[in-house]
């Protein structure tokens, strides 16, 4: 049976905002009228495999999964993902399953070259077609932006995106914030950020078992919230 495909939105101009000192090409991306559906067309096109390797779960024994490194030639289509009002972060902000319903739908549209790539290449091709077929699919799989050095090193005046929802959660004077506060106000602040020169998804697929195939089925309790925190405060 085909998947419906979901019906992907924009976030309306006046609840996702950029400063002023924003580029104007930059903000044009950003609140521009592009819809998921050609970002991921975009991505699709440009997208290439530079990095596949198999991760074994340490807490139960036959699980693995994939972590993989794809590229995309122009760091404008990052941005568009990332940071304009119809890509995945707005999805996410528009409701927690539409976010998680972009990130299997880019992996979908995403599988056949990677699973190609992983034939072609003589280290890569040691994984069972099998394998790395479930574990792509499997619905727990999730890509996000890499977390380069724009994470790594934020500098104050790239927080440019002003999400209300998000911004109150950084922008709230106070002393003695609990852990969950600053931990809530570190996701805040990571969200305001607009990286442009990026040019890296970070994809890890789902756990299922090296032999059945099985689903592991569930998630941690962390990645749990994961929805919901890039929700709330724009960034996990």
């Amino acid at each position: 049976m085909r998947q419906e495909i979901p019906k992907f939105g924009l976030v309306p101009l006046a609840e996702w905002t950029v400063k002023s000192s924003t580029s104007r090409s930059q903000r044009d991306r950003i609140l521009g009228t592009t819809t998921f559906k050609s970002i991921v067309a975009r991505v699709v096109q440009e997208a290439k495999l530079t990095s596949f390797k198999l991760e074994k779960m340490k807490e139960k024994s036959g699980f693995v999964r994939f972590d993989a490194v794809i590229t995309v030639l122009d760091p404008a289509t990052i941005d568009l993902w990332h940071n304009s009002r119809g890509g995945c972060r707005a999805q996410y902000y528009i409701r927690p399953s539409l976010g998680e319903a972009s990130e299997l739908y880019v992996i979908a549209n995403l599988s056949r070259l990677i699973q190609q790539a992983c034939k072609a290449n003589v280290v890569w091709a040691k994984y069972p077609h099998a394998l790395v077929e479930a574990s792509l699919l499997d619905r727990h799989s999730k890509i996000r932006i890499y977390p380069g050095v724009w994470i790594h090193r934020p500098r104050l005046r790239d927080r440019k995106l002003v999400v209300r929802r998000w911004a109150k959660h950084w922008q709230a004077r106070g002393k003695n914030w609990t852990k969950r506060q600053r931990y809530t106000r570190k996701l805040a602040r990571r969200a305001s950020l607009i990286p442009s020169q990026e040019t890296r998804f970070l994809l890890k697929t789902g756990w299922v078992h090296r032999i059945s195939l099985k689903s592991l089925g569930r998630r941690a309790r962390n990645k749990e919230m994961r929805p919901i925190e890039i929700h709330e405060f724009g960034f996990n």
